[in-house]
């Protein structure tokens, strides 16, 4: 281990004296890697003249409802994080819609209409992010965009049942463990009895093991630390690989 090594080296004391430094080195280390993302995060926005970017704390959300408790601090998917994602999901989409829960800005909205879906929804219980969406849909018009079909949905989370059919589904820490819950399973009462396939996108995710331990879905092997992908079980064919449950 390292720590061994540099006791070896310096001794108790000698490494003791060395904690301060490696603590400043590792602080400014973390401070230009933030500085690097939030660059990285802003230049999506000056490159398609969009409001997407930055984190919004729970009290500048003027979200209200019996769900308000669960909400969290709004914070957009990276497009690098989003892409490595898509890579896990079948390359025809035509059939698919994506839905987005927790959608914000409207980020995801805008990088999935990058992608050929049948149909793109935004679920989101902040009238003023559900504004803003609305307007960086108006505004996103590049080239390369290829689904047309893409709108916000103000409404809780918990109340919106999502439409039958193939779909993938994206979280990216939307909000607090129980209505995480209360939303798996509405999506798994939708789907139980349909031969539809599914996917779903994690960003962020720290409600994780209740998808892992539920034995609707399966955990994609490759998944990062953070972000995940999960599939439905019963869509596992003989070539999936998934990762160990637990």
């Amino acid at each position: 281990m390292r720590i061994i090594r540099r006791v070896a080296r310096h001794g108790v004391i000698g490494t003791l004296k060395l904690v301060p430094t490696n603590l400043r080195n590792y602080f400014r280390k973390l401070e230009a890697s933030q500085r690097a993302a939030r660059r990285r995060d802003r230049e999506f926005d000056l490159r398609y003249g969009t409001r997407t970017s930055g984190r919004i704390p729970v009290g500048g959300l003027d979200v209200t409802g019996e769900n308000v408790d669960h909400a969290v601090d709004y914070e957009p998917i990276s497009p690098e994080s989003f892409n490595i994602m898509m890579r896990f999901v079948p390359p025809d989409l035509t059939n698919f819609q994506f839905i987005d829960y927790g959608s914000g800005r409207g980020r995801a909205l805008l990088l999935a209409s990058l992608y050929p879906f049948k149909e793109i929804i935004g679920v989101e219980f902040s009238a003023l992010m559900h504004r803003q969406a609305e307007r960086n849909l108006r505004k996103f018009r590049p080239p390369e965009r290829v689904c047309s079909k893409a709108k916000s949905l103000l409404m809780d989370a918990a109340l919106f049942s999502p439409p039958p059919g193939p779909t993938i589904f994206f979280f990216n820490n939307p909000f607090g463990r129980e209505l995480m819950a209360t939303v798996l399973q509405r999506i798994n009462n939708v789907h139980r009895t349909s031969a539809s396939p599914l996917y779903l996108l994690y960003g962020h995710p720290y409600q994780q093991d209740l998808l892992i331990e539920s034995p609707f879905w399966a955990k994609l092997s490759g998944s990062g630390d953070e972000w995940a992908v999960f599939v439905r079980a019963n869509d596992i064919n003989g070539g999936a690989v998934i990762s160990d449950k637990g």
